[in-house]
């Protein structure tokens, strides 16, 4: 109901992912199972191994590209700096929960098309588009965003350049850029005890 006509809950291909989403937040409210997650490992700056961590599930996920903007992976950045990524959460479901439990902050990773996705043809060569990679490079089409929270606060937003082949493992365009931004947003923060 929360996505309706805005994402593709009522269709086999974005339902079971809700479905998925629901049987984790039924575990943890009635089990006390908490919702499957994993930490990412780093030693000085979180900056680049969170920007690997954030593409390689941006390059492979299913369940954000099906449920854009309303489905996403949710990093919370402990008061001691360790980082925890747990995927597929709705969206609205971080604000509401008990994940965020212990969290100074976090960051929310979404798929999501941009503004007037629906108004330009992709393939059309004589839109008048600027190529991918430059400067002035419009961002329509799915491609990944990441926001940064401090409790219901939101931070910053980092927008990755779209790409047609969903490639956003671009050193130049998408991770370099990715890497300053979370770099730049976790400044200051301890580095995590390793295990």
């Amino acid at each position: 109901m929360r996505d309706f006509k805005k994402s593709t809950s009522a269709f086999i291909h974005g339902f079971r992912y809700g479905v998925r989403a629901l049987s984790n937040i039924l575990a943890s409210r009635y089990e006390s199972l908490p919702w499957p997650s994993r930490p990412v490992p780093y030693e000085t700056d979180p900056g680049l191994p969170l920007a690997d961590a954030i593409i390689a599930r941006v390059s492979r996920t299913s369940a954000l590209w099906q449920q854009f903007a309303f489905i996403g992976d949710l990093i919370t950045v402990a008061a001691d700096g360790s980082l925890t990524y747990r995927e597929e959460v709705p969206v609205d479901h971080v604000q509401e929960s008990s994940l965020l439990e212990g969290a100074a902050e976090h960051f929310v990773v979404t798929l999501e098309y941009g503004e007037g996705h629906d108004e330009i043809d992709p393939f059309d060569i004589e839109a008048g588009r600027n190529r991918e990679g430059d400067a002035g490079h419009d961002q329509r089409y799915l491609h990944p965003v990441i926001r940064h929270w401090r409790g219901t606060d939101l931070v910053a937003t980092h927008r990755m350049d779209e790409n047609l082949e969903n490639d956003w493992a671009r050193e130049r365009s998408h991770r370099q850029p990715l890497a300053a931004f979370l770099s730049a947003q976790l400044a200051g923060r301890p580095a995590a005890a390793q295990p």
